[in-house]
C-alpha cells in the first residue's frame, strides 16, 4: 500500500526519460505507440481495480490496433485515431464506470488541465500533516518565485550593461551554459511530456462537462400528479397532434425529394455535358446532414418525456417511423451519386470520408427507430452512436487509404477525367507505385490535352517528374534526418526503393 502510495512520484522522472528519448527531434511513429503503451501500462498499474472492465481492454486494443496501423502505414487518420483512442482508454482506467466514448475522451482533456492542480493540492494537504515537508515545501514556493524573476531581470540587465554581463559571466558562467543548453523549445517539450504523464497517472475527478455513470438507456415515465392531470393530459394530447401535422408536412416535402432522387438517380444515371458532379455530391450530403439533424432534433424534442407514453401515439410513432425511412432512402441517393462521382472522376479522400460519413449516418437513423420504438432514452442514442463513431473510424485505420486510392485511379477505366495532379499530393509512401506507373500517368495526362476537361493537368509527364523528383529527395532528406524512434514500415519501404533510384 505504501508502494502504492508513493509510486506515481517515482513514475514520473523514468517516464519522462522515456518521452525524451523517444520524441526529441523525432517525428511520430513506433515512438508513439511505444509511449502509449508504456503509459496505459502505467495508468493501468495505478488502478489495477480498472482491469475487470471489458470496456478498458476493447479501447486498449483499438489503441494498439491504430497504432500498428501508424508504424505500418504511417497514415495521418491513424495517427489522429490513436491519439483519440489513447484518450479513451486511459479516461476509461482513471472511471471505468463511464458508458459512452464521448466522457471518458472529454473528461481526459479536463484531467490534463486539471491534474497540476489537484497534484498542488494534494502535495498541500500532505506537507500540512507533516513539520519538514511542510518547511520544505514552503521554501520551495518562497524561492521559485524569486528566482524566475532574479533570472529574468539578469537576462534584461546583461543585455543592456556590458559589463554586467561580464561580471554576470565570471560569476555564474556555470549557470549561463547551462541555462544555454536548455533552449525555449526544450523546455516546452519537456513541459508537454510532463503535462502528458501527470494527466495519464493522476486522476483529478473532473466533473467539468457532466457525468454519463449514472445515465440509462431506457426512458422511464414520469407520473402525472393528480391535480394537473387533467390539463397535463391535454397538454399531450395538443402536442401529439402538432407532432402528426409536422411530421406529415415534412415528410411530404422529403417524399418529393426523393421521388425526383429516385427517377433521376436511381433509374438510368447519366452524366449531362458541363455538369459538374462535385457539387452533385456536395449538395446531396449537405442536405443529408441537414436532414439528419432536424430529424435528431425533431424527434428528440417529440419523444423526450410522456408523449412515448401516450396511448394514442400510434399515428406519431409511424411517421416518425416513415420520415427514418425517408431518410434512409435519401442516404441511398447521396451514396449513388458519390458512386456516380466515383466511376467518372475516380477516388480522393472526400469521397471516402462521404461513405465513411453514411456508414455512421445509416447507424444513427436505426439507433434512432429503436429509440422510439424501444422508448429508449437520449443517452441511449449518445452511448450507441459514441462506440459506432469509435468503432469504424479505428477499423477505418485498417485500410492504406493513399494506396487504394493511387491503384484504383492508376487503373480508372475514365483516362481523360482523373485528376493526375492529385498523385502528387498523396503521402510519399505512394511513390514507388507512381514510378511504376509513369507511363499510366502519361497516358492520362495526354488525354486530357485531346479532350479538354474540366480536369484538364497544367503539367506534363516531364514536369511531372521533375515534381516528385524534388518530392523524393525530400522525403529522404527527411528520412535520415531521424533514428529509430520514427521509424515506420511504409516510409523504410518507401525509403529502400528511392535510394536506388534518386540521385541526391
Amino acid at each position: 500500500m505504501l508502494l502504492q502510495k508513493y509510486l506515481r512520484t517515482f513514475l514520473v522522472i523514468p517516464l519522462l526519460f522515456i518521452y525524451y528519448l523517444l520524441f526529441w527531434h523525432e517525428k511520430l511513429g513506433i515512438n508513439l505507440v511505444i509511449f502509449s503503451s508504456v503509459l496505459m501500462g502505467a495508468a493501468l498499474l495505478l488502478f489495477p481495480q480498472s482491469a475487470s472492465s471489458k470496456k478498458v481492454w476493447i479501447t486498449i486494443a483499438g489503441t494498439l490496433l491504430s497504432g500498428i496501423m501508424v508504424v505500418v502505414y504511417n497514415a495521418a487518420l491513424a495517427k489522429t485515431m490513436h491519439i483519440l483512442s489513447f484518450f479513451i482508454a486511459v479516461g476509461y482506467i482513471h472511471q471505468p464506470l463511464f458508458k459512452t466514448t464521448w466522457h471518458p475522451s472529454i473528461n481526459m482533456m479536463a484531467n490534463y488541465a486539471l491534474a497540476p492542480i489537484h497534484l498542488m493540492g494534494k502535495l498541500n494537504r500532505r506537507a500540512n500533516g507533516n513539520k519538514r515537508m511542510r518547511v520544505a515545501f514552503l521554501t520551495l514556493k518562497l524561492s521559485v518565485v524569486p528566482l524566475i524573476v532574479g533570472l529574468v531581470f539578469i537576462a534584461l540587465y546583461s543585455g543592456a550593461n556590458p559589463k554586467f554581463n561580464t561580471l554576470m559571466n565570471e560569476s555564474f558562467g556555470w549557470l549561463v551554459d547551462f541555462m544555454a543548453t536548455l533552449s525555449f523549445a526544450k523546455i516546452s517539450f519537456l513541459l508537454l511530456g510532463t503535462i502528458l504523464i501527470f494527466g495519464a497517472i493522476y486522476y483529478a475527478a473532473a466533473k467539468v462537462f457532466g457525468n454519463d455513470i449514472g445515465g440509462s438507456d431506457q426512458l422511464e415515465r414520469k407520473r402525472l400528479f393528480s391535480r394537473g392531470r387533467r390539463f397535463s393530459m391535454l397538454a399531450l394530447k395538443n402536442e401529439n397532434r402538432m407532432g402528426i401535422i409536422l411530421l406529415i408536412t415534412v415528410n411530404f416535402l422529403l417524399l418529393i425529394a426523393n421521388i425526383i432522387d429516385i427517377n433521376w438517380i436511381w433509374l438510368g444515371f447519366s452524366v449531362p455535358e458541363n455538369f459538374s458532379l462535385k457539387s452533385f455530391v456536395h449538395e446531396g450530403t449537405y442536405l443529408l446532414i441537414l436532414s439528419m439533424l432536424l430529424s435528431i432534433g425533431i424527434l428528440l424534442l417529440l419523444f423526450r418525456r410522456n408523449l412515448n407514453f401516450y396511448r394514442n401515439n400510434k399515428t406519431l410513432k409511424i411517421l416518425a417511423h416513415l420520415w427514418i425511412g425517408q431518410n434512409m432512402v435519401l442516404g441511398i441517393s447521396v451514396l449513388l451519386r458519390n458512386y456516380h462521382y466515383i466511376s467518372f472522376h475516380g477516388l480522393a479522400y472526400g469521397r471516402i470520408m462521404v461513405l465513411i460519413f453514411l456508414l455512421l449516418t445509416f447507424i444513427g437513423l436505426f439507433t434512432l427507430f429503436l429509440k422510439i420504438n424501444k422508448v429508449k432514452s437520449f443517452f441511449y442514442l449518445l452511448r450507441v452512436n459514441s462506440w459506432s463513431f469509435y468503432l469504424v473510424l479505428v477499423m477505418a485505420c485498417v485500410v492504406n487509404w493513399d494506396q487504394v486510392i493511387v491503384d484504383h485511379n492508376l487503373h480508372h477505366s475514365n483516362l481523360n477525367e482523373i485528376d493526375t495532379d492529385n498523385y502528387y499530393f498523396l503521402s510519399p509512401k505512394v511513390l514507388p507505385t507512381v514510378y511504376e506507373n509513369l507511363d499510366r500517368i502519361a497516358a492520362q495526362m495526354e488525354s486530357h490535352q485531346y479532350n479538354r476537361t474540366i480536369w484538364v493537368s497544367t503539367l506534363d509527364i516531364e514536369e511531372f517528374k521533375k515534381m516528385i523528383d524534388g518530392k523524393s529527395r525530400r522525403f529522404i532528406e527527411e528520412y535520415e534526418r531521424h533514428d529509430w524512434p520514427s521509424w515506420t514500415l511504409a516510409e523504410q519501404q518507401t525509403y529502400a526503393y528511392l535510394k536506388e533510384r534518386i540521385e541526391l
